[in-house]
């Protein structure tokens, strides 16, 4: 899966409404709101969510590959790489989190990982 940090994950680019998602990757599986009340549209490997003003903040994907840019990192190896590339990644309730690469991952949960917006990123500082 491709990332851009901040910016886009494969062909969606953070702050696109629900339609333009919807246009882009087609119709979802199923859609609705979260339990923080924050519209979610589910596709068979990924949830796109999206803020009250129907932005899209956040994406969680199944990928057991990330590219940043030219660089390809194995979801087994990527904790350390987030280390390596970022001094201020943190852990909160199991949540590897990385500031710089906008990434979240819970290890025990093999390939999923979050990719936030940086409106996003506060957020998952206060957990």
């Amino acid at each position: 899966m491709k990332i851009r940090p901040f910016e886009a994950v494969g062909d969606v680019t953070f702050g696109m409404s629900c339609d333009a998602v919807t246009n882009t990757l087609g119709l979802p599986v199923r859609d609705g709101l979260s339990r923080k009340a924050e519209m979610e549209l589910h596709y068979p490997n990924a949830c796109y969510r999206f803020d009250s003003n129907s932005t899209l903040v956040e994406v969680t994907v199944d990928a057991t590959v990330i590219e940043f840019g030219a660089i390809s990192v194995p979801f087994k190896v990527l904790v350390p790489f987030l280390k390596q590339q970022d001094a201020t990644v943190f852990e909160k309730v199991g949540f590897v989190v990385s500031p710089e690469l906008g990434i979240a991952l819970d290890p025990a949960f093999s390939s999923w990982v979050t990719v936030f917006s940086r409106q996003r990123l506060q957020q998952w500082q206060g957990i």
